[in-house]
Order: C-alpha cells, then structure tokens, then sequence
C-alpha cells in the first residue's frame, strides 16, 4: 500500500492510534466519537490503555535486516523486525521516500506476528529509484486489531533501507536464507503472501533462485496443423518469446472417426518444430476434445463450424499438466444452459472453456490453474443463406449500452471526443460469456477440492475496447485483476489493413498470491521486422501458399474488394493470425504449498 503524506490522516482516521514513548500516549479517537461514550466506557479504554503502556513499556526494536527480490523497475523486501517483549503482538513497518521537498510517498507493510522475538514484514513493488527509510513500527493486540500503539524511539537504529546489498548474510544477527524463509512462514500474516508448511521447509535451501515462467495465450487462427508455413511461423514466434506455457485457442475440431495422429496433428506439427528448432526434446503438448454448445450443429455449414478446441504447449523441463482432484487431467466446463443477462434466454458457451492444473518442475514446486477460452464472436451472428435457424442472440448498439449506463472507465485522451467515455457496441452472447466465467471457476475449485488458490484465466473474449470493465464486473468482484489494460496500447487483433490493430480481445485475468510481471502482447505485423521470421519465408509463402496467393491476388474484407500495399507484412494476417500472442511471467515462490 502507498500512502502520499496528505493521505496519511485518513489512514489514522481508521487506525485508532496510542503513542508509546518508546512511547508517550496520545489518543487519537476522532471526537465525535468520545462525547457519544459513557463514562464508564471512557474508565474501561483508559484502564486498557494503562494496562497496555505498562506491558510494552519494556518493548524495543533490536535491529532490522533485509532481503530482496528485483524485477526490472521494482523491488519487493522481506524485512526482519528484531524485537523486544513484543511475542504475540502484531507489528506494520511503514517506509517513507521523500518524492518531493513538500510530500513524500508511505509503504505499508504485511502485518506479521512476532515469534521468537522476531517478525518478518513483506514490501511489494517498491521502486528501486527511490530511497526508502523506515518511518515508523505500529503494533497491534491481535491480527484484526484497529488499536495500535506507534513505537517512536527508533534513533539507536539504523533506518535507511540500504538496497546495495541484502544484510541477509549477517550470520551474527539471523543466519541463513532458510531462516528468514522459515520465519516468513511462522510470522507473515498477510492474506496475500502464501505461508508455508512443515512439510515444505526441508526444501527451502539457501540455493533456491526466485526463478519464473512465462505463460500465456495465442488465438491461431483456424489452426489444422496442414499448412507448413503457418506450422513454422507459430513455432518460431513462440520459441522467440520464450513461452514455457502456452495456450492455442481456435484450434480446428476433429470428426469422430478420426485417428489419433489427425487429432494430434493441429498442435503436435508446432510442438515437432519448436523442439526440432531449439535443439531438445523439451516441449510437449496436451489438446482438449472438441468444445462445442448446444446451437454449434444447427448454426454450422460446410465452410463454418463455431466449434473447436484449445492446446496446451509446456516446456516439460519447466512445467508440466498434473490431474486436478478428480484424477483427470484437463477438464473442459459442463456447459449448463443458464439464464442469460444479457441474451433474452437460456444460454451456453459456443465454446466451453478449458482448464489445465499445472505444477512446475524443480526445487520450487508451485502448482497453478490456467482457464482457457475463446468467447463467441463479436456481435449478433449473421442468419446465413439457407440456414433455418436463428442463433438466440442480440446485439446492444452504442447508444443502447450508453443509456442502460453501463460501467465504463475509458475515455478518449485526443481529438474532439477529448473526456468522453470510449462508447461500443457488443453482443449478449460474448456479454454472458464474461459474466459466466466465474461459474466456470467454481467448478474447476469444485473438482480440484479447492486444492488451489492460484488461478489465471486467459482467452480472446471478443470484448470491444471500452466494455471490458461492466463485462467483467463478476470476475472483478471474485477478486480478478485484469493484466493487460483495456487500452489502445494492448489492441490484440490486427486490423485488414497492415501495421494496424483493433480491439484488446485477448484478456489475462489473475486471482493469485504468486506474483505475476511483465504481462504484454507481441505485435504480429512485427515479425519480419523483429527477425523472426525472414525473406526466405516470406518468398516461399507469396508465391506458393493458398491463403497467401489468395489475399494478395484477391483482397477482401466482408465480400468487399480492398486495396493493399506490397509490404511483406501483407502475409501475415492471412498466413499466421489475426491475433497478437500475449504473456505473463509467473514468479515462482519457495513458500507456496496451495
């Protein structure tokens, strides 16, 4: 938590605050609140108060040691509290960095018990540009405690948070780095730090890197495994970026009679490649079973199908698939008819997410749930000719979702709509999709025991830019938090038209202690530019691939005949995707045994 100074009051105006020489007292009880008190109650603080001053007039602060752990633009800090006659209470260090002559900025820490006379706090996302200092050590009677007396005598100590180097290694002091991990565990309370267990620490060894994964999410695009060039493309580009896992929505569906290596091949053709080009055997697959809804045969044709299925691609070195509680691996949602409210009926999913439980591979053993899914298409689906029915759907115009007043946060930061709110329409069925997503978690929690608290759901929502905050207000409220901004800068499908983009579709939503960083997207239209892939292929699929031939020979958009340019950028969206891949990297914690 970061606190500007003219914030400070606030805070204290909900944390009722006694000051102990190492504590002189000074009630801090707004009030309006003590004249509402009897007299009696008054005697009871007061003689609760005297009580507690008494008790910790012997307390003192020892000594301060610290460990970090760096990312590119932030720091988090294990702060050990050495302390004093402070066993059993609860302590919340507070870091002042002065960030102008008139204000500066307060971190909050975790709170955490005192055991054995020491407490270790957790800082998150501390800016390594600036200087902290410690600026004051609040402590509680218990956990949930709102009355906590301010220790103010902390001038025999050094305060200022040297991050040039951890005074971990001061073995006179503390010890080893499985002490300060096995105190973590006794002492940290806070909810969103993992505690660990006694059946975990022998394998907290000093050694331990705070290593990470790299996961993520690509639509590929009508995906059959058949053609090459776009075998080679997706291999190259996901090899590039380094994805120990990845997801593949729009992986075409199999018919019933098909053998093994024809279901296998969509994905299997990637995986040949990837490990063929990097040299290993390190990288393996898993594919779900066709996911369809209850309308997918009466809407399909011979040229369209809205079923289809998802891949998992994993590097076995750094993660693999494990069974969720019900010894399955793998488990694709059941898909109930629901009342929609959005769409003016019963409802399913086009397409039933998939969810994959996933343990990592090495000393740190974390294990991890990835919900993958593909939403229905954007927009009401167009009655084709000679089709008789009508998928149950409607579409929710601008001006519709404006005067409904929908949530909506975005807003135009240039030209003349400066200040407004970013308006779109949408359709009901993508709408309830988002809105159901978090029954699909509860079934996956349901199946697995409740075995896991890690969870990450990722997919092409086909979401407009602008709706993403009233779509999701149900995963918003499960306690999600959207990775990758619902902004231009993480427009995710490419536009007809080169080096141009749409729509952020492509969403990474995280419920989760295990740090996530670094979520982002790579921009498709860049792949020749970036190197990835080179003129060779790009000669080859001008002139030889169908889809390729077809588009550059035959542009169009809707039925409608476009001009193009005679950039090689040209190939890319019929050829590979129109989507961009995006990511995450999943810090690995020593301490998380859920």
């Amino acid at each position: 938590m970061k606190l500007s100074k003219k914030k400070m009051s606030l805070l204290f105006g909900t944390i009722l605050v006694t000051s102990l020489g190492v504590a002189a007292a000074v009630a801090c009880t707004p009030k309006n609140n003590e004249s509402n008190k009897s007299q009696t109650q008054l005697e009871q603080q007061q003689q609760q108060q005297q009580q507690n001053r008494q008790a910790l007039e012997q307390a003192t602060i020892v000594s301060f040691l610290y460990n970090y752990h760096y990312d590119d633009l932030f720091f988090n800090l294990d702060l050990t509290v050495n302390t004093k006659n402070l066993n059993g209470k609860y302590i919340e260090v507070y870091l002042k960095s002065e960030e102008r002559a008139d204000d500066f900025v307060v971190s909050v820490s975790s709170k955490a018990k005192v055991v054995d006379n020491k407490a270790v706090v957790r800082f998150n996302k501390l800016n390594k540009l600036n200087e902290y200092t410690i600026y004051q050590i609040l402590v509680f009677d218990s956990k949930d405690s709102i009355n906590a007396y301010k220790i103010e005598d902390l001038k025999h100590l050094d305060t200022k948070i040297n991050k040039s180097k951890s005074n971990i290694e001061n073995k006179d002091n503390l010890g080893t780095k499985d002490q300060l991990s096995n105190d973590l565990n006794k002492n940290n309370t806070n909810p969103l730090t993992l505690n660990n267990s006694s059946s975990n620490k022998d394998k907290l060894k000093s050694e331990i890197p705070w290593s990470s994964l790299r996961v993520g999410h690509w639509n590929v695009l009508h995906q059959d495994g058949k053609d090459e060039d776009k075998n080679e493309a997706l291999a190259k580009v996901i090899l590039h970026h380094k994805y120990d896992v990845i997801g593949l929505t729009e992986i075409m569906p199999i018919t019933k009679d098909a053998k093994q290596e024809e279901k296998d091949l969509a994905v299997k053709k990637i995986v040949d490649l990837m490990n063929q080009l990097s040299k290993t055997n390190d990288y393996s697959y898993l594919i779900s079973e066709n996911l369809a809804g209850s309308e997918n045969d009466k809407l399909a044709t011979p040229e369209h199908t809205s079923t289809e299925r998802i891949g998992l691609i994993y590097n076995k070195t750094k993660a693999m698939p494990v069974a969720f509680a019900n010894g399955k691996i793998g488990h694709v949602y059941s898909n109930p008819l629901v009342d929609g409210k959005w769409t003016k009926d019963k409802v399913d999913y086009s397409r039933p997410p998939f969810s994959v439980k996933l343990q990592t591979v090495g000393e740190i053993k974390n294990d991890f749930t990835l919900i993958f899914a593909h939403f229905d298409s954007p927009g009401k689906y167009p009655k084709r000719e000679g089709q008789e029915y009508e998928k149950k759907e409607q579409n929710y115009s601008k001006e519709k979702l404006k005067t409904m007043g929908v949530e909506k946060v975005l807003k135009y930061t240039t030209g003349r709509q400066k200040g407004k709110f970013v308006q779109n329409e949408q359709g009901s069925r993508e709408l309830d999709d988002a809105e159901n997503i978090t029954k699909v978690i509860e079934e996956v929690r349901k199946i697995d025991d409740n075995k896991d608290d890690d969870y990450f759901f990722l997919g092409d929502t086909n979401i407009r830019l602008g709706n993403e905050q009233f779509a999701f207000k149900s995963l918003r409220e499960a306690g999600f938090t959207n990775l990758l901004k619902d902004d231009w800068d993480y427009r995710t499908t490419l536009g007809i038209n080169v080096n141009k983009t749409s729509n952020p579709y492509d969403k990474i939503f995280k419920n989760s202690n295990l740090e996530a960083k670094n979520a982002n997207l790579f921009v498709l239209w860049n792949v020749f530019k970036d190197k990835i892939l080179d003129d060779e292929w790009y000669k080859k699929v001008s002139t030889s691939n169908p889809k390729a031939k077809q588009w550059l020979e035959n542009p169009t958009s809707f039925g409608k005949p476009i001009k193009i340019t005679d950039s090689k950028e040209e190939v890319v969206r019929p050829v590979i995707s129109d989507h961009s891949p995006t990511w995450f990297d999943l810090v690995l914690n020593p301490l998380d045994t859920k």
